[in-house]
């Protein structure tokens, strides 16, 4: 099964093989195999190829977090256009402006 289902250019890219560790900002940082390593950000941020997501205490699955923050968008998205915001905004706004103009 490995030999018909593995791909080793890919397995290269992920792996990063041949650079182990490499020196950023007088620190030193692990660049093997980083589809291994937990992100450090509490506030969702990772690295390319990331296994999780971290929010606060909570380790979310990158597929799961990734899900979620499309939903939350589309939820926001659909209750701006129901309500119709955006023209409401651009009216306020533009009434603003000529209160303050005058």
């Amino acid at each position: 099964m490995n030999n018909n289902y593995s791909n080793k250019r890919l397995e290269d890219l992920l792996l990063n093989k041949g650079q182990f560790v490499t020196e950023w900002n007088t620190h030193l940082v692990r660049k093997e195999a980083p589809i291994y390593q937990v992100p450090n950000s509490r506030i969702g941020r990772a690295h390319l190829f990331a296994p999780v997501k971290r929010l606060g205490p909570l380790s979310i699955g990158t597929y799961w977090f990734n899900m979620l923050a499309i939903w939350i968008s589309v939820i926001i998205f659909f209750i701006t256009l129901y309500y119709d915001l955006l023209r409401k905004f651009t009216t306020w706004n533009r009434i603003r402006k000529l209160r303050k103009s005058t």
